[in-house]
Order: structure tokens, then sequence, then C-alpha cells
């Protein structure tokens, strides 16, 4: 008894149960999805061939989908299932069902074994491999068949089966099972009648009818056998008594579970668990609610966008969903669409919304994508903002057609139609005619129209930055940025901030990147890049120099530095004959040379030392450690290296 009220538990906990009231169970049934059969362990068979079974071990049904199951047998924690392809599907709790044999000759599932259209019974042992002709088979306490011969046998042991009575019409048997020692034949007319198994030694015993106009028989796990009548009513037989169940009525079959206790199918289709006088509805779980994450609400266009989608079952499961297996529906598909990888692929700027919908449930969620890149060009004329037509169309997700002998554009967005044609300020949208604040024109050889148009018909909000001159037009959180020809000019001044000064100055190279001493040089750009900034020099003749990358401060320094760049012409202000200056370009020193001549040569000294006396003064100059010039009265008297 405790392991029938355990097992009775465990189904209850696995199926979703709810008590019936009066015409509850109908109505219940006609919105669910239909149950074909529920196991004895809970798990549900669905006429769309798909599975719930406890494939976790946590008493929570699990569906398997797309299994194309047909029957379904279960006894303890051991489930079984035949599909309409001849495969046997096997599974335990906390397993998931595998398949384990495939033949697609099989006519009948039991547990362990099957009945095939040829007669013989096969299994997962050798038992019944020598049965032959077999129309009917049961595996209870013992594994028991009957033949198209009328022969009614068991197996006592080994792979031998012995005769117990013979059935003189085996045609009009509908089924058979076991009771105890005894061989339960259920026929066609509807009577049960009891065969002994003690006949295959004392043929004494003789069949026993126990009930009539019974349309359905099952056993519980411990053999006990439930009959369902015709009027629709249930009995018990037990202990060789036949025990009316009290309020049962209208079933058709049953699938014994405990003492007592049953699922049983009623006339309407639906499923209940009846337990000693109270039935309750079986139901299917069901998705109460979704869960829908997009990995970014706020991608750009190309980038690729996971879905998370998880739904929540009315029995407290939890199941992931893949996208490609989502009913899922894109309010604007120009926007973003399905990839064969399992991701959205966003495709065009805008707000979008993503819904979900599974098990009569329904989730969105928003996508707002914008495009990573400034268009050109908006211009303000006569404080009206024009914007490209094409790109900007384009970029909403809008397929762009032109007409040269209209001059007119077309842009197609999802199901709106929008025509401009050139020199009219009247759009047509959707075959309207639709006044706008300005006309169609040429700026910098694009076709523009005024932006204001986008936020009377599609719902944008329209942001001039003048300062920048740039133009946000925003979907919800998508956004797309025109800037104007002078936003980068006006963004690079802003970034260069006082180092616009130094732009068009010129300059003398002294010792810079190995360049040729005191090559002329105008710095005519500084290009600017994550903060660091590199000078671009170049010459009379036209040829440029580029530096290399620094900050700011450090750029400011190396040009006002005498070592690297000189603001003075040296040729036109020292008078040095030309080979003085072949030495001095190739940071070469000679006796005889000035003090000047050195420093522009060499640069400044490391350290220096000066002794005077009787009208001489001797100064030497250290460059490093073991190089060092002597000067006698400003002019270089020794050098020593």
């Amino acid at each position: 008894m405790k392991r029938f009220m355990s097992a009775v538990l465990a189904c209850c906990l696995l199926v979703g149960i709810v008590t019936a009231g009066s015409g509850g169970t109908a109505a219940a049934a006609a919105a669910d999805p239909k149950i074909a059969e529920v196991g004895r362990n809970g798990s549900l068979l669905m006429e769309d061939g798909s599975l719930w079974i406890d494939s976790l071990g946590n008493r929570k049904l699990q569906h398997f989908p797309n299994m194309k199951a047909k029957a379904l047998v279960e006894e303890e924690r051991t489930g079984y299932a035949l599909t309409s392809d001849g495969k046997i599907l096997s599974w335990s709790s906390g397993q998931k069902p595998k398949v384990v044999k495939e033949d697609k000759s099989i006519r009948e599932l039991k547990l362990g074994y099957w009945l095939r259209s040829d007669g013989t019974v096969r299994g997962f042992d050798k038992r019944a491999d020598k049965l032959q002709n077999v129309v009917h088979f049961y595996n209870g306490e013992a594994l028991v068949a009957l033949t198209g011969n009328g022969e009614l046998l068991v197996n006592l042991g080994g792979d031998e089966f012995q005769k117990i009575d013979t059935i003189e019409s085996p045609s009009s048997v509908a089924d058979i099972a076991m009771y105890g020692f005894d061989v339960v034949v259920h026929y066609k007319n509807g009577d049960v009648v009891l065969h002994s198994w003690f006949n295959v030694w004392d043929r004494s015993d003789p069949p026993q009818t126990i009930a009539q106009n019974v349309v359905h028989l099952s056993t519980n796990s411990n053999g006990h056998l439930f009959l369902t009548h015709r009027d629709g009513t249930v009995s018990y037989f037990r202990s060789g008594q036949l025990n009316a169940l009290k309020e049962t009525k209208d079933f058709v079959k049953t699938v014994g579970v405990g003492y007592a206790s049953f699922y049983g199918k009623k006339r309407d289709g639906s499923w209940v668990y009846y337990e000693e006088g109270n039935t309750k509805l079986v139901t299917v779980p069901k998705i109460a609610s979704l869960s829908v994450k997009l990995s970014d609400p706020l991608p750009y266009v190309g980038d690729k966008v996971k879905v998370d989608i998880v739904a929540n079952y009315s029995n407290n499961d939890k199941k992931t969903i893949p996208l490609k297996e989502a009913d899922l529906v894109i309010e604007k598909p120009y926007i973003a669409e399905r990839s064969s990888d399992g991701t959205l692929k966003v495709k065009a700027a805008g707000t979008t919304k993503i819904t979900v919908k599974q098990g009569g449930v329904s989730k969105s969620v928003t996508l707002s994508a914008s495009y990573g890149y400034y268009l050109q060009y908006a211009k303000q004329v006569n404080g009206v903002i024009y914007i490209p037509v094409k790109d900007v169309f384009e970029t909403m997700g809008a397929k762009v057609s032109y007409n040269s002998g209209t001059k007119t554009y077309t842009a197609k967005l999802g199901n709106t139609v929008v025509e401009l044609k050139q020199g009219s300020a009247s759009a047509k949208v959707d075959g309207k005619a639709v006044r706008m604040k300005g006309a169609v024109r040429q700026e910098n050889g694009m076709t523009v129209f005024p932006a204001s148009l986008l936020a009377d018909q599609f719902g944008a909000k329209l942001k001039w930055d003048a300062k920048r001159q740039v133009l946000t037009v925003s979907f919800g959180q998508g956004h797309i940025w025109i800037e104007s020809v002078d936003t980068q000019a006006i963004d690079k001044r802003t970034a260069l901030g006082g180092l616009n000064a130094y732009i068009g100055k010129t300059y003398y190279v002294n010792h810079y990147q190995g360049w040729k001493r005191f090559m002329k040089v105008k710095l005519v750009d500084i290009e600017v890049e994550d903060r660091m900034y590199k000078p671009v020099f170049q010459t009379d003749g036209g040829k440029q120099y580029a530096g290399y990358s620094t900050t700011a401060d450090r750029l400011k320094e190396l040009l006002a530095d005498d070592y690297t760049f000189l603001n003075y012409d040296p040729y036109k202000k020292y008078k040095w004959p030309s080979s003085v200056w072949k030495l001095i370009e190739a940071e070469k020193i000679a006796i005889g040379m000035t003090k000047q001549q050195v420093l522009l040569s060499w640069g400044e000294p490391t350290s220096t030392s000066t002794v005077s006396g009787s009208g001489i003064t001797v100064e030497t100059w250290g460059y490093g450690y073991y190089t060092f010039v002597t000067f006698t009265n400003g002019k270089v008297s020794s050098i020593v290296r």
C-alpha cells in the first residue's frame, strides 16, 4: 500500500491536475492540446505524437515535440513509446527518450516486448523468440500469448511456453492480461474470463467469467484489474471480488495506477485522475509566460543580435526555445531579420517590436538600431534643414529608385511609398500629396529634401546641433546622424584646441626623424586620433612629411624647441661660408668653428667648464662621457673623443 501511495503522489506532482467541477472537464479539454494516452507514471502522449515525460527526475514534465509517438506504456520508473515510423523509444525517470529499437514491422508494444505484423514476438531478452502466429500478448507477472489457432500460452521460465487453454474463436478476443495466477481474456462482446495457470498441470480448473459488458481493461502496478463498462462505470477486481468504484461515469478506458486509483479517459476525450471517488482533470503543462531578452537592444546596423527565449510553464518548469524554433514576428522586417545562424541581423536604422508567440502566450521586446557612421550632407537653408534622399531612406531600410524622366525618387519603406520630385515642395506619401517646408533640391551633388518630412510622416524626432552642424534623426532610441560639409572641420578645430594656432606656421627642420636639416616646411595639418596628434608638414615644392603621433603638450614642446625645429631661416641669419654649412648639415665640427656653429651642429652640451687668465679664455664642452670640445677665445682649439 505504501508503494502505491508513493506512486500516486508522484503522478499527481508530475501531471498538471485540477479539480473538475460540473462541466469543467469538457471545457478544459476543448481548450487544451489533445491527450491521446496517459502512462502509469503520468507521462503524456499527445495526438500530435509529442511526449511529455519526467526527463529531469524532478517530477516536472518536459515536452519532447516531433517524436511521432503513437503508443505509450509505462511501469514504475520506466517508459516506452512506439513511433509511427517503427522506432521504440525508452526512458527512465531523469532521462530523455532515446531510440532503443527500430523495426517497421512492429504492430503492438508492451513492456519490454513487441508484437510484429508476422505474428512473432520479440523483446529485449530471448524469452519470446520462439512464439509464432501470435494475435495478442501481455507481459506482467508472466509473459502470456494467444495464438491464431486459439492456444493460450504462458511462459513459466526460459524460452518455453506452456498451453493453459484453447480459445475456440481467437478473432473474438479484444485483449488479454494477467491477474495473479490467471490469464484474463477480454472478449469483444464484453465478457471477461479468467483462465488459471494451473491448467498447465491440472485441467480441472474451468474458465471463470467475472464480468460482462466490458469495453476496456487495465491493471495496476500490483496486477489488479480495472474494468470499464459500456455504461461508463469502472469496477475493480481484487481478491476474487468485483467491486464497483463509486462516482465513476462516462469512462471509455483506464490506466491502472495504485489501489483503486487510475487515469481514465472520458467520452468527451478528456483525461482525469481518479482516486476513491475523487476525480481530477489531467491537463497538459502550459506556457504561463515568456521571457525574451536581446543580447543588445541598442545595436548598430550590421550587428547580429542573440535572442534568448525562455518558456515558463504552469508546472514551474522552464525551457529554452531556440530562435530557429520560435514563432517570431518582426514588426518592421526591413529593420531586422532572422539569420541562418540563429541570430537577428540588423539591416537598417529604426525601432521595431520583436514579438515571440508560443503556446498561446506572446511577449514583445523593442529593438532600436542606429547607423554607426555619419551620413553626408545636411544643410540648413533659410531655417529649413535638408538631408539626402537616397542615403537617408536606404539607411532607414527603404528600397529607393529614381526615374530620370520625371526626376522623381521613389522610396518604399515597408508598406509606405514616398515620392519626391526634383524642384517640388509637394511629396506623395501612399499617393496622397503632402506639403513640405521646402522644395526638393540639389546640394553638394546630392538630391536633398526637408528633414521635417520624417517627423511629420514617420514620427521621427529631429535635433539640429548648430555648433557642430549635425542633424540627429531619432526613431525611439535608434538614431541616424547626418553631418554638414563643415562638420569635420568644426570637430577637428574643437579637438585641436590650442594647436590650431600652430597650423600654417613655417619651420626649419633641425633634428627630427632624420629629415634633411634646415629644410623649410610649413605645418599644414595635425591629424587627430584617440587624443594623439600627428603633425603634417609640407615643403614649398608641395611634398608632404608626416611626423609621429604624440600628445598635444609634447607636440607644442617639439615645435618650440630649437633642437627639433627652428622658427627662423639659419642660412639668412648666419652668413657663414658654404664649407661650414656642409659640416653643420652633416652634424660635424672642426677646429676653428665658433661656439654658435658647434651649437647648431651638435646642439647643447651636457656639461661645460671655463678657465680665464692673462687675456685668454678656455672653455670646455662635454657631450656624453667621452667627447669634449675645447674653445680658446671662442673658437674650437681641440676635439677629444
